[in-house]
């Protein structure tokens, strides 16, 4: 069966109000789908399992409160963890498509179990030097050292940066040049020649 989690009626209402890019959205879409795949249930189902158990029961004249770490929900996650063991996926991806799944529940208003502890592996960075830096900016081109100078200056990650545009670069710059767009701008400097 070929689930689509932004057809599924629970998964709207879960993101419904909630300003959410496409990206993002798109990343809960992939984090169901691997739900459906690791559990068996659509988003829908597993909620109106879940829904219906969360009820304090009188059993044998007593009480028993819900514990949601002895439901449905518990198991669902750790079948989900299974799955991403099994798939061979990293720890890091793990806690990433926990967090989104429990976003998701936590978001339906249901009552969630403590969250299986991931421990993940962390990488040793290698820092570069300062020489290191200055020899990397002496043999690049203009392209590259300005890339590489917004990078060091900001702290942004390589990912995010490759998205800018001039245009982009040209609204954050306002204030400096008073310019709206590109043709503006090199129309200002020219006039300054």
């Amino acid at each position: 069966m070929n689930y689509e989690p932004k057809k599924d009626k629970i998964f709207k209402k879960a993101i419904r109000g909630r300003q959410l890019s496409e990206d993002t959205i798109h990343s809960y879409s992939v984090a169901v789908r691997v739900f459906h795949k690791a559990t068996g249930k659509t988003l829908e189902e597993a909620y109106n399992i879940i829904k219906s158990e969360e009820k304090d029961k009188i059993q044998n004249g007593f009480l028993i409160r819900y514990n949601p770490n002895d439901s449905s929900i518990r198991e669902y996650i750790e079948e989900l963890q299974e799955y991403l063991i099994k798939t061979g996926k990293s720890k890091s991806t793990q806690n990433n498509y926990q967090k989104r799944i429990r976003t998701l529940f936590s978001g339906l208003e249901l009552i969630l179990p403590k969250p299986i502890k991931i421990k993940e592996d962390r990488k040793k960075l290698n820092v570069l030097r300062k020489k290191d830096i200055r020899y990397i900016l002496g043999i690049s081109n203009i392209f590259h050292k300005s890339i590489y100078c917004f990078q060091a200056s900001t702290g942004i990650r390589i990912g995010d940066s490759l998205k800018f545009t001039i245009d982009d670069w040209v609204d954050a710059t306002f204030d400096y040049h008073k310019c709206s767009t590109i043709e503006e701008l090199l129309e200002k400097n020219l006039d300054a020649n």
